[in-house]
Formats: C-alpha cells, sequence, structure tokens
C-alpha cells in the first residue's frame, strides 16, 4: 500500500480549500460576509401569500468586503423569483445606515420597481441609488441577483460611502413604517408616505450589529 498516496491528496484539498479562501468568486462568495442582522420567514405583509415569490420576504442582511474598494450589502431572502422572471420582480429593497456616526445615508432599488428620482434616467432594471443624504449626493450603481445563495447585492465603493479601512457601518432607525428597522422590503417606492396613509405588503429587518470595515 502506497501510505503516501493520502498525503498527496490532503495537501492537494488544502490547497485547493486555500486558493478558495481567497480568491474572488460570485457576489457574495467566499468573502466571508459579517450578519448584521436577520428575521424571521413567512413575516412579509403580516402572513399575506407572495412574498417569498416575489423576492421580499427578508430572512438575514450581510456587509463584507469584496475587496479593496468596495463593499457589499447582502440581503437573503426565502426566495428569489425564477430567473426568467428576475427582471419583473417588482421589489424595492431599501437600507439605511450612518458612516463612522457622522455620515447619514441609505439605498434604494432596484429600480426596476419604480422610476422615481435618479432611476427614471436609467435603462438598467437592477441599478439601484445610494444616497447621501448629509451631503445631498446621489449615486447610481448596479445590483446583482445571486442565486446559488438565494440574495440580492448591492456593491458599494468605498470612496461614496467616505469610508475606510476602521470605518463603522452603523444602522440607522430611518424606515417610517417601522421606527426599529433599518432594511425594507417592499411592492412599491413612495416618496416620504404611501398615499393616503395606505401600507403596502412590507417585510422590515432590523439590524442589530455594527460593521467595521477590516
Amino acid at each position: 500500500m502506497n501510505m503516501r498516496t493520502p498525503k498527496r491528496l490532503a495537501g492537494v484539498l488544502l490547497a485547493v480549500l486555500s486558493l478558495n479562501l481567497v480568491t474572488p468568486g460570485p457576489a457574495g462568495a467566499g468573502n466571508f460576509p459579517t450578519p448584521v442582522g436577520t428575521d424571521p420567514a413567512g413575516d412579509w405583509g403580516n402572513g399575506a401569500p407572495g412574498g417569498a415569490e416575489s423576492g421580499q420576504d427578508l430572512l438575514k442582511a450581510y456587509i463584507g468586503r469584496r475587496d479593496k474598494d468596495t463593499l457589499e450589502f447582502i440581503l437573503r431572502v426565502e426566495a428569489l423569483p425564477p430567473r426568467e422572471e428576475a427582471y419583473a420582480l417588482f421589489a424595492v429593497y431599501e437600507w439605511y445606515f450612518t458612516v463612522d456616526g457622522s455620515y447619514d445615508m441609505g439605498f434604494y432599488g432596484p429600480c426596476q420597481a419604480h422610476a422615481y428620482g435618479d432611476c427614471a434616467s436609467t435603462t438598467d432594471p437592477l441599478a439601484f441609488v445610494l444616497s447621501d443624504f448629509s451631503r445631498g449626493v446621489n449615486y447610481m450603481l448596479t445590483a446583482e441577483l445571486d442565486y446559488d445563495r438565494q440574495q440580492i447585492v448591492f456593491p458599494i465603493p468605498l470612496d461614496a460611502l467616505g469610508a475606510s479601512s476602521g470605518s463603522i457601518i452603523s444602522p440607522r432607525p430611518a424606515t417610517s413604517h417601522d421606527p426599529k428597522a433599518a432594511v425594507a422590503a417592499h411592492t412599491v417606492y413612495f416618496v416620504n408616505q404611501p398615499p393616503n396613509g395606505t401600507v403596502t405588503p412590507r417585510d422590515t429587518l432590523v439590524i442589530n450589529r455594527n460593521y467595521r470595515i477590516r
């Protein structure tokens, strides 16, 4: 029996595992993003049907470093619609936060679900808008759908955040329908308040952990 074969196989496996740890992969993969919030399954629209099918039943939120210049804000959902229906998702995601306690920021989109503000000028259905409310500046960026993990990935450059290594991303209680939640998923984007005070079915997620950029 050749006793060196298992050792060689172990060495190959170790090399492969090491390669996977440092090689960039699909959106959110290989970077070990940090979980910053969770939400129960099945509570979209107070239990109304359709949340999972539309990609709006929030489960987990993560923040991670994609590369030296970019962070990923990641929302995992109960399910994404089939690939061929992805561009008829009609889901809007909002996430509000502060950077180092002074920059008041948030993003909303993808633009496929509405045509408000900067979204009216884009032709990319997965475009989303990052707003720096403290400076009155908007950035148009592009989200990604990760079907392997049933999640939506929002890549955001550090420059747009005014952040660098050591900066802290903290939640901001900014959703008008749930003051405890910094993340919301719903069907149609309304400016400030829905018409006539109505509330569309939605799911909210509480961010309960800060993220320090490493």
